[in-house]
């Protein structure tokens, strides 16, 4: 069991082995490992704008700002985001269009994340 909290501004939070009441409100949603050594998880559905495909697998891990995975897929999603290709095969986002990028969804046991 393990808890994200995201501090919106303020520090944030990481609990391992429970989480913190205070931190949320409504109900916990359960989703089983995949595989436990990496906190691997089914993915439904990822859908950016014009872009949507179906069944994957993710690594929740929250000292990354990266999203990796299958190259097709993740070329769709740079080019829905108008981000640019760099030498190392990674894709910049130039920040001052941010609100133009439609909103990256995560469907994860039937709940959305955006």
């Amino acid at each position: 069991m393990f808890a994200f909290y995201l501090g919106d501004e303020n520090d944030g939070e990481l609990t391992f082995g429970g989480y913190d009441n205070d931190k949320f409100t409504g109900h916990i949603h359960w989703v089983n490992l995949v595989e436990a050594a990496y906190w691997k998880i089914n993915i439904d559905r990822v859908m950016m704008g014009s872009v949507s495909f179906g069944v994957t697998d993710a690594i929740v891990d929250s000292g990354t700002s990266l999203i990796t995975g299958p190259k097709a897929q993740v070329k769709l999603i740079a080019q829905e985001a108008g981000a640019t290709a760099t030498i190392t095969g990674q894709y910049t986002v130039d920040c001052s269009k941010l609100d133009d990028i439609p909103s990256l969804t995560w469907t994860v046991s039937l709940l959305q994340f955006d």
